[in-house]
């Protein structure tokens, strides 16, 4: 997570999604909620939450950083405002301690109780968008670092998760990708919203990104992939 001031200018170095600090996140939730989240036996679920969030740890650690904070965001959001100068990011972006609707690919409603469980406004996140929408063209400044034209278009895309399933073709129910990154998984696809855990959300998937690319690479080239299947099979006899 970063956090940056008014300006756009880091307040603090990052904190990855690998760090082990802990909030303290003993201020008690309203009763209302304490109660509901005690039924359906998620209390211990919702205080581990409000210690891993890191706007939790900073508001209580540093709050004059917490304070001066404008703008709150992933590091995909940041390189994104980085390369283009705009607060954007992909909803197929948001894994992590925020208040997100995973369901809905979008942030949580004003009524959530995720608001209630952090100090994040919602004015301090990035305007959300889908894998595929263009973010922003790219600046004269980040051009220059890179190399590139200035404003070629900036294209949003998704997790590493996300984009590892779809690049491996994983793209029903019934078909896993397995990843051996940082944490090991096994991920599907799936048009519905399935919880592997109980209230435990998933990732959220790149599946607008999916049918672009399936619209806009996959049907024109795969003529000429099966022509070429062909030709090898022609030339040496396999497959048989």
């Amino acid at each position: 997570m970063v956090n940056l001031d008014a300006n756009g200018t880091p307040l603090r170095p990052a904190i990855i999604w690998l760090d082990q600090r802990h909030a303290d996140a003993s201020a008690p939730l309203p009763a209302y909620l304490r109660w509901t989240f005690r039924l359906l036996g998620l209390t211990t679920t919702i205080q581990r939450f409000r210690e891993n969030c890191q706007a939790n740890w900073i508001a209580e650690n540093q709050p004059d950083v917490w304070l001066d904070t404008r703008h709150f965001l992933l590091l995909s959001g940041y390189l994104n405002y980085r390369l283009t100068g705009k607060f954007r990011d992909s909803s197929a972006s948001q894994v992590g301690y925020l208040p997100y609707d995973y369901k809905r690919q979008t942030w949580a409603g004003k009524r959530n109780f995720k608001w209630r469980l952090m100090p994040v406004r919602p004015e301090q996140l990035p305007q959300l968008i889908t894998p595929g929408e263009t973010v922003g063209p790219l600046t004269a400044i980040a051009a220059q670092h890179l190399g590139l034209p200035a404003g070629l278009p900036v294209l949003a895309a998704a997790s590493d998760k996300a984009c590892e399933v779809l690049a491996s073709g994983a793209l029903a129910p019934d078909t896993a990708c397995l990843s051996y990154g940082t944490t090991a998984t096994m991920n599907t696809t799936n048009p519905r919203y399935v919880e592997p855990v109980r209230f435990i959300p998933p990732y959220p998937a790149s599946q607008a990104l999916y049918q672009q690319l399936y619209r806009e690479v996959y049907l024109k080239i795969y003529p000429q992939l099966q022509s070429l299947y062909k030709t090898i099979r022609r030339i040496t006899g396999y497959p048989r």
